[in-house]
């Protein structure tokens, strides 16, 4: 009976020893960096939950490179008091950050009704834009739904958002918000630029042409508004509009001019001009232009500078009246292709 007492024993704290092992903790064994690059991948409140499992974490979650705000995640995000809560919490997050440089910032806010709450919470948020610009933030995506019962709202970003120097990427996804244009004596080092349902004037087209000296990447999804967009940039290197799910109540445009002597990419999804224009609908100027993707309706013309290095286009167009063999004598003039479809 002692000899199976002792066997039990051993055995119990042969499981113990392999239980322990088991339980090691590898992840305070990680370097610094390799903590905070995980870390960055957590949204704000996990990332304030992180915080309270050691005193490493606690030290390390002020200095992860990338922030993600977004109150899609938090469960009853539309109780006022768990919002006002988390403002709280977000706030004291980004204050303990002060002096830090921020890489990434993401922001998805819904803002509910015409509520003072409402109110404050615009303000808090424009309030976390200027900690990220002073921050040296290099990345900014903000996804805001300002959703005051139907109506058409109107948003002005800060104007040192712009003028940010570390700025680099801009990303603005505002659910049919107007945005108003910055000055057009602001410029900025931006080298990337996503505009993602927005309603904007055509004055905002005139601030990127003149005043986005740097920017290489220009995507426009869903804008609307504007009756003619003309882009003009020396600097742009590949664009990309995407005019699906246009509303209803809105005109299309009559007219899209791109010129840009770097332009290497082009692409254009589900184009349609008007069939009134009197002008040449489509303009395009990009002599060192490689790849052109191009579908939609083209109701009276194109007009286009020869792509002396093109390589590659994929053209799918509804030609309306214009006969098939025009689009073909304009393709075998100007499209010197080493790969058409």
């Amino acid at each position: 009976m002692e000899r199976q007492h002792r066997v039990l024993a051993t055995t119990s704290n042969q499981g113990q020893g392999a239980s322990s092992e088991s339980l090691v903790d590898r992840f305070s064994c990680l370097p610094e960096e390799v903590v905070c690059h995980i870390l960055s991948y957590l949204n704000a409140f996990d990332l304030i939950r992180a915080s309270s499992v050691s005193k490493r974490c606690r030290m390390l979650y002020v200095s992860v490179p990338g922030l993600n705000f977004n109150v899609n995640t938090l469960p009853g995000g539309k109780c006022w008091w768990k919002r006002s809560k988390l403002l709280n919490h977000l706030d004291r997050l980004l204050i303990q950050r002060e002096g830090s440089k921020i890489e990434r910032f993401r922001i998805s806010w819904v803002f509910e009704g015409v509520t003072a709450c409402n109110c404050e919470e615009h303000c808090r948020v424009i309030t976390w834009i200027y900690t990220a610009v002073k921050c040296n933030v290099e990345e900014l995506d903000l996804q805001l739904a300002l959703n005051y019962r139907g109506k058409t709202t109107s948003l002005e970003l800060p104007y040192c958002t712009f003028r940010c120097s570390s700025l680099r990427s801009l990303t603005l996804d505002l659910k049919f918000c107007v945005l108003k244009a910055p000055s057009i004596t602001i410029c900025t080092n931006l080298q990337s630029l996503l505009l993602r349902s927005v309603i904007i004037e055509e004055d905002f087209f005139k601030w990127i042409s003149s005043s986005c000296q740097c920017i290489k990447e220009l995507t426009i999804d869903c804008v609307l508004r504007p009756n003619s967009i003309c882009i003009e940039s020396p600097s742009l290197e590949s664009i990309h509009f995407m005019f699906v799910g246009r509303r209803q109540q809105y005109e299309d445009i009559d007219a899209l001019s791109i010129s840009g002597e770097n332009l290497h990419r082009i692409h254009i999804e589900h184009i349609d001009l008007r069939s009134s224009a009197r002008h040449h609908s489509l303009y395009i100027v990009a002599p060192n232009l490689k790849y052109l993707n191009l579908t939609g309706n083209v109701a009276r013309g194109l007009s286009v500078e020869k792509f002396i290095h093109s390589e590659e286009a994929m053209i799918f167009l509804n030609p309306g009246k214009m006969v098939l063999t025009k689009y073909l004598k304009w393709l075998a003039v100007y499209l010197g292709l080493k790969f058409f479809i």
